[in-house]
C-alpha cells in the first residue's frame, strides 16, 4: 500500500512512503513497476529502458498507403494553422515527387539522407523574380523538419522515425562583418584629438570618445566593458586587458604598432573613467 504523496526523483521515477515506482509510457500503453526503498536509481532506469524497448518492438506497425496519401492526412491536422500548412505543403510536395508511389514506411534513413544531400546541391526556384539558386542549409533543415513532423504527427513521438538518423544540415559560418583596419584607422585619424566639452566647461585635452573607440577597435571590448575598465584590469607589460566574466583578452605585442595604440588608448580611457589621476 502506498503511503503519502509521490515525489518525482527522476524522469518516470517516483518515491512515496512505501518505496519507489517507475513508469513507462509508449504510445497508448503505460506500465508501472514497484521497487523497494533504497533500490539503485541505475537499476530502475535500466528497467525503464529495457521495458520501453520491448514495448516499441512489439508495437503494431502502421501500414498506410503511399506517402502522398499520408501527406494529405497530415496537412489536414494543420487546418487551424494555415500559414504553416501552406509552407509544409510546399516542402512535402518535394518529398512526394522524390518518392512517388512509395509507402512511407518503406523509406529508410540512407534514402532520406541521400535525398537531402542531392537537394542541397540542386538549384531551386524560390522566388519568381529571381534566378534559381542553391538552397541554404536552413532551407534543407526545413524540408527535413516537414517530413519529420509528418512522421511524428501520424505515428506518435515514440514511434520509429528514420529521420532521427538523418542529421540536420549545418549552417555555414557567417561572413565576418567587421570593418577593415584601414577604414578604422582612417575614421580614428579624422576624429579630433581634443574632447568636445560641455557648455561652460573647458574642453578636455583628450577626446574620451576617441580613446574608448581605440580600445574597442584594437582590444575587442564592447562599449559596456570599456566603461567598466579600471587601472588594475590592465597589464601594462604584456599588454593585456582583464575582462570580468570573460577570458583575458590580449592585445598585439612585440613590434606590432597596435601595442602602443592599445596602451595609449587604455591610459586615456582610464583617465576618462576617473580611475587615473
Amino acid at each position: 500500500m502506498r503511503k503519502g504523496r509521490r515525489h518525482r526523483i527522476a524522469e518516470g521515477v517516483y518515491q512515496d512512503g512505501s518505496g519507489v515506482a517507475a513508469t513507462v509510457h509508449v504510445g497508448t500503453v503505460q506500465l508501472e513497476e514497484r521497487f523497494p526503498a533504497g533500490t539503485s536509481l541505475k537499476v530502475i532506469q535500466r528497467w525503464r529502458q529495457v521495458t520501453a524497448e520491448k514495448l516499441r518492438a512489439n508495437r503494431p506497425r502502421i501500414v498506410g498507403g503511399t506517402l502522398a496519401a499520408d501527406v494529405e492526412v497530415y496537412l489536414a491536422t494543420l487546418a487551424d494553422r494555415p500559414a504553416l500548412q501552406a509552407l509544409r505543403r510546399v516542402h512535402l510536395a518535394w518529398w512526394v515527387s522524390r518518392f512517388p508511389n512509395r509507402s512511407r514506411h518503406t523509406l529508410t534513413a540512407p534514402e532520406l539522407r541521400t535525398a537531402l544531400a542531392e537537394f542541397a546541391v540542386t538549384k531551386i526556384q524560390r522566388w519568381p523574380s529571381r534566378p534559381p539558386a542553391l538552397p541554404t542549409p536552413a532551407t534543407v533543415r526545413h524540408y527535413r523538419t516537414a517530413l519529420y513532423s509528418l512522421w511524428t504527427a501520424l505515428d506518435g513521438k515514440d514511434a520509429s522515425n528514420p529521420l532521427r538518423d538523418v542529421k540536420p544540415a549545418r549552417s555555414n559560418d557567417p561572413e565576418p562583418r567587421a570593418l577593415p583596419y584601414e577604414i578604422i584607422d582612417g575614421i580614428l585619424a579624422a576624429m579630433p584629438e581634443r574632447g568636445q566639452g560641455l557648455r561652460n566647461v573647458p574642453r578636455s585635452d583628450v577626446s574620451k570618445t576617441k580613446a574608448r573607440l581605440k580600445v574597442q577597435a584594437y582590444v575587442g571590448l564592447p562599449s559596456k566593458q570599456v566603461m567598466l575598465l579600471r587601472e588594475d584590469d590592465v597589464n601594462w607589460q604584456e599588454p593585456s586587458v582583464l575582462v570580468h566574466h570573460r577570458p583575458r583578452l590580449r592585445a598585439q605585442s612585440g613590434d606590432d604598432p597596435t601595442r602602443d595604440l592599445v596602451l595609449g588608448a587604455a591610459r586615456f580611457v582610464l583617465g576618462a573613467n576617473g580611475d587615473l589621476p
